[in-house]
């Protein structure tokens, strides 16, 4: 089984329409990291976002693909007048801890609630 760390980035936008891009981190057979998102969720709420490119790269650790997409989502609500206010882990956090994307997140300068299970995966969209 590969090892995968799903994370849910959740933006809106000045009407209080939530979007969520669903992610995931893998751990490669090449001990190399990739990371991935899904379409967002709730597109109908807010298009705009639909032409959302891939990230198709590998990265040297976990942090290093957590960044990128962090990165990729805040360059997307800087251009859209969105904001990133949850990122959720709904399994738990296999590859990089709550601890270490808060201090990710915070060293970006960036004031984002990081919530594990909050909903849990069987519970979200």
């Amino acid at each position: 089984m590969i090892p995968v760390q799903e994370i849910d980035f959740y933006l809106s936008d000045t009407a209080n329409n939530t979007v969520i891009i669903q992610t995931e981190i893998n751990l490669t057979d090449s001990k190399t990291f990739t990371a991935w998102h899904d379409a967002p969720v709730y597109l109908d709420k807010v298009p705009y976002i639909k032409n959302l490119i891939p990230i198709n790269e590998e990265y040297k650790n976990a942090t290093d693909a957590f960044l990128a997409l962090l990165e990729k989502f805040s360059i997307l609500a800087n251009t859209q007048k969105l904001e990133i206010f949850k990122i959720n882990n709904p399994n738990n956090c296999e590859l990089i801890s709550e601890a270490l994307q808060n201090e990710t997140v915070c060293s970006k300068n960036f004031e984002i609630e990081i919530t594990v299970n909050d909903p849990p995966a069987h519970e979200s969209p």
